[in-house]
């Protein structure tokens, strides 16, 4: 998933949707959106035990 959405974000700002700060690096979003999905997974699955 985190590959899939740097992916989309590479193509938003090709398309001129988003825009990033010449200092971004796209291993940061990577590693956001892999941080996020693991903590939605860990609450999901803390949820499904309650």
């Amino acid at each position: 998933m985190g590959l899939l959405m740097t992916w989309m974000e590479k193509q938003a700002e090709t398309i001129g949707w988003f825009v990033h700060s010449s200092d971004w690096k796209h291993l940061y979003s990577f590693v956001g959106y892999l941080l996020f999905m693991a903590i939605v997974w860990k609450f999901y699955r803390w949820m499904s035990l309650h």
